[in-house]
């Protein structure tokens, strides 16, 4: 009981607080911050094209890399930033052997179907933007929510009377709301921060 209370007081540390509790070995640290990842670090590497195993592969080499990187990392607070990048980077090198041999055939395989791969990245985006909507301010909340989500479609008269703004002030508010949102989607690796 003492162990899942331990358990539950871990899920609520931010990661960097959560580094330094696996920086002074705590097991249950460690096991919160793999559980908080995993599923990103494997849809990362289902989006770059891998297949079931060999995201496998990245998750497991990826959280050997924080093992052993746990003492050095520069920024913990900046912790996802960087385990989205190194996941990138091992996606990438485990997928070479895949891209030469398709490149030496000449042919790669086409399937319209959807694959349960490509089903689950587009569930780990929705749930991934569901998190940086979660991330911004309330006035950027319902605004996005009422341009892009909002099933009525209100026009900017109604969206400005809502929000007690001026209907000119919409769109201003609106980019500054989306550069946000990217930027809060860039941390989570579901869009390139340099586009």
């Amino acid at each position: 009981m003492q162990r899942h209370r331990e358990a539950d007081i871990t899920d609520q540390l931010d990661d960097a607080a959560l580094l330094r509790a696996c920086l002074a070995g705590d097991q249950d640290a460690w096991t919160t911050l793999v559980n908080r990842y995993t599923r990103l670090v494997y849809s990362i590497a289902l989006k770059s094209g891998l297949n079931e195993h060999d995201a496998g592969d990245v998750v497991q080499n990826v959280f050997t890399i924080v093992l052993r990187r746990l003492e050095s990392l520069q920024q913990p607070d900046r912790f996802s930033a960087w385990l989205i990048t190194t996941t990138h980077r091992e996606s990438w090198r485990i997928g070479k052997p895949r891209r030469e041999h398709l490149s030496d055939d000449g042919v790669e395989p086409v399937d319209p179907d959807p694959t349960a791969e490509s089903l689950v990245v587009e569930w780990e985006h929705a749930a991934l933007t569901h998190q940086a909507l979660e991330q911004l301010g309330d006035r950027c909340r319902r605004l996005l929510d009422l341009l892009f989500l909002h099933d009525a479609e209100p026009g900017y008269e109604v969206i400005a009377a809502e929000l007690g703004i001026a209907v000119g002030s919409i769109g201003p508010i609106r980019g500054r709301c989306l550069k946000q949102l990217k930027g809060h989607l860039a941390e989570l690796g579901v869009v390139d921060s340099q586009r």
